[in-house]
């Protein structure tokens, strides 16, 4: 099984109570609609015979790391829903963000919107999120 940024978005948009949620739901990207365009491409691959034991893509990987840094810099104890949508957002050649971009949503747009609704300015995210 193969696990790329873009099953990383989906499970962002899955959330119920999250900003990061909130602001893929705002631009249109709901859950069954990323679950639709991944069905297609795991399909898809499938039928190339690209698929192989569960790894992360490089650009999963990226993602992650991108949320991590931004989780530590903002001293908090865990990478949270906004973080790894933000590190989707960071890392524009990643798949999720081509989906994104591929459905007509602008990436900067959406970056300041999750900074905005999550409380900070363009330097980051707060520093501690209250439980």
């Amino acid at each position: 099984m193969f696990v790329g940024s873009e099953h990383i978005l989906w499970s962002i948009a899955k959330g119920d109570d999250t900003v990061a949620s909130a602001v893929l739901n705002r631009y249109g990207f709901c859950e069954e609609l990323i679950r639709d365009i991944i069905e297609q491409y795991d399909q898809d691959a499938a039928e190339e015979g690209d698929v192989r034991l569960m790894q992360f893509s490089e650009d999963a990987e990226r993602v992650v790391e991108l949320a991590e840094a931004q989780a530590k810099e903002t001293k908090y104890k865990r990478i949270e829903p906004e973080h790894l949508l933000l590190g989707i957002l960071l890392e524009e050649k990643s798949a999720a963000a081509e989906l994104i971009v591929s459905m007509g949503a602008d990436l900067d747009d959406m970056r300041e919107e999750l900074l905005s609704r999550f409380g900070t300015d363009r330097s980051g995210l707060p520093a501690e999120r209250k439980p």
